[in-house]
């Protein structure tokens, strides 16, 4: 499913996302919020093509790495 980071959450390593064995019919892309000033320390990699995966930052939210593999919307 979709992940939200919100009220000033901290992450302090990657988040990466891999190929769902279980659901590779996937067609809704997936969506990574990271809003509320919350910070991703590491990076945002995505490791399969078979579904979208997309990165919206709102109200000071931040990767302090790269963001590899996925689109990125600033709200």
């Amino acid at each position: 499913g979709n992940i939200v980071l919100a009220d000033e959450s901290v992450i302090e390593r990657d988040i990466v996302v891999k190929d769902s064995k279980g659901n590779n019919n996937r067609r809704k892309p997936l969506y990574i919020r990271i809003k509320d000033g919350s910070v991703v320390e590491g990076d945002v990699v995505v490791e399969t093509d078979d579904f979208e995966v997309i990165v919206i930052l709102k109200d000071d939210g931040k990767v302090r790495g790269e963001i590899r593999g996925a689109t990125v919307e600033k709200e």
